[in-house]
């Protein structure tokens, strides 16, 4: 009689990204998923040839810095599909970001103005802001200002850009903040007569740091530079 050879066929049906997480560069793994009628999955580097890197419905690949395409195919009782299914684990760049801030460095009672310039990744960004002293704010624009600071204003200021796609990246910038110097002045002889000259003193007492300054101002464009 004749011999008939029967060969079980079946076909790939599809082959999909799983999409519970958005993918950056920082995570640097990607879980994929392929289904079929039958028979068996597995993963490959290339289209054609090569040795299988995973045998089942899910394979993560790890390590990954860009975009990667891997294939499936699926085999039974000694059938294959008859070409590999492309799928492409996408891998997004994260944004980078640069945080300055003026003025640098700063007196108590001024405010502080950040700013940050956002690259890469997918924008529109948006923005998170912390800082000493408790200071913390979210914007959609590259630039906040601080309120009025106090002394424990000092240190790194740290922002948080995120892109359309959820990728994180963050700047810092780190300022000192300085009290305001205190000082009394002295006129002499007070009251003084109309002809005379006035004797200007001041006393400096505390803040500030590093060389005292002085200008003087007063009536008819009076002014000064020396200490006394």
């Amino acid at each position: 009689g004749r011999l008939f050879r029967y060969f079980h066929q079946f076909f790939l049906l599809n082959g999909k990204i799983e999409k519970k997480n958005r993918m950056c560069v920082c995570v640097k793994k990607r879980t994929m998923t392929a289904t079929a009628s039958a028979g068996t999955i597995n993963w490959y580097a290339s289209a054609t040839g090569g040795t299988s890197l995973h045998t089942g419905t899910s394979y993560t690949a790890t390590a990954l810095t860009t975009s990667t395409t891997f294939y499936v195919d699926a085999s039974d009782n000694g059938c294959v599909t008859p070409t590999r299914t492309a799928i492409i684990a996408g891998v997004k760049s994260k944004p980078t970001a640069i945080e300055t801030l003026t003025p640098s460095p700063a007196c108590v009672g001024k405010t502080l103005t950040l700013t940050v310039t956002p690259s890469g990744g997918l924008p529109p960004y948006s923005y998170g802001w912390s800082g000493p002293d408790g200071f913390a704010t979210t914007s959609t624009g590259t630039t906040v200002t601080t309120p009025p600071l106090t002394i424990d204003g000092a240190g790194f200021y740290n922002v948080t850009v995120t892109d359309s796609n959820g990728c994180t990246g963050t700047g810092t910038a780190l300022v000192s903040v300085y009290s305001n110097p205190t000082l009394s002045v002295v006129a002499t002889p007070n009251p003084v007569c109309l002809g005379n000259t006035l004797s200007l003193t001041s006393g400096f007492n505390s803040g500030g740091s590093g060389v005292v300054t002085y200008v003087w101002t007063g009536p008819n464009g009076f002014t000064g530079t020396t200490e006394n």
